[in-house]
């Protein structure tokens, strides 16, 4: 059991280094960024508005975005938000780093090579540690025939 959730924690950041990789690169070709946005509407006990919760992630060339607002609005304007791909960053201008809005809202950038080299550690970890496994074993064996 231990051994499977070793796997399955050292898989995540693989599949996670992929997608990352996989955006960036279709960022890079097409010149704009790429992800995915996901919209919560819920209607207001007056009638007359709607609460909005927007979840935003998206690579573009240079960052990695994951922004999440909630605005009080219209039913009007809550419908020209919509969930699924995009192409659109939230907050633009921002540079790196963790920023916060009212209403509990913050948009985290950070440079796509830091989640890259991040998300490739553990897999890299592993690697590593297997390898040196695999020249143990074969040292021994090596030993064992040079004895006889």
């Amino acid at each position: 059991m231990k051994r499977r959730l070793l796997n399955l924690l050292t898989w995540l950041p693989v599949v996670l280094f992929v997608g990352v990789a996989a955006l960036w690169l279709s960022g890079r070709i097409d010149g704009q960024g790429d992800g995915w946005q996901w919209v919560k509407r819920e209607p207001v006990g007056d009638g007359q508005s709607e609460r909005l919760g927007v979840w935003n992630f998206v690579v573009d060339g240079r960052t990695v975005a994951l922004t999440h607002i909630e605005v009080l609005t219209t039913p009007a304007t809550a419908d020209g938000m919509w969930g699924g791909r995009t192409h659109s960053v939230l907050y633009r201008n921002l540079g790196p780093g963790l920023h916060r809005f009212a209403g509990g809202g913050f948009a985290l950038r950070v440079p796509v090579w830091l989640v890259l080299g991040i998300t490739a550690a553990p897999a890299a970890a592993r690697y590593a540690r297997w390898r040196v496994e695999r020249l143990v074993v074969w040292r021994r064996q090596f030993d064992s025939t040079k004895d006889d």
